[in-house]
């Protein structure tokens, strides 16, 4: 909760694909697009390094949308880019 009263939602996770994944913090309405197991596109997107680690998210110009499942075949949830420490 802000001081203002408004209540800000935040979600952190792993997203995926076939040829790797990453962690990732979304705030505000894309947070209701989030359930395990959903198929999502994230769309002009950015990337963060936050203690040496890779972490992916939207501001004010990205979109996170829902996506058909079959454009996703398999995830590969080993192959974590955040897992390495950029320095």
């Amino acid at each position: 909760t802000r001081p203002s009263g408004d209540v800000l939602k935040i979600c952190e996770g792993i997203v995926a694909d076939e040829s790797g994944s990453a962690n990732f913090k979304f705030e505000g309405d894309n947070v209701a697009l989030i359930t395990k197991g959903a198929t999502i596109a994230i769309r002009n997107g950015r990337s963060d390094v936050i203690q040496e680690h890779i972490k992916l998210g939207v501001d004010k110009f990205g979109r996170v949308t829902p996506e058909d499942a079959k454009l996703v075949p398999s995830t590969n949830t080993e192959k974590n880019i955040s897992s390495i420490a950029y320095t």
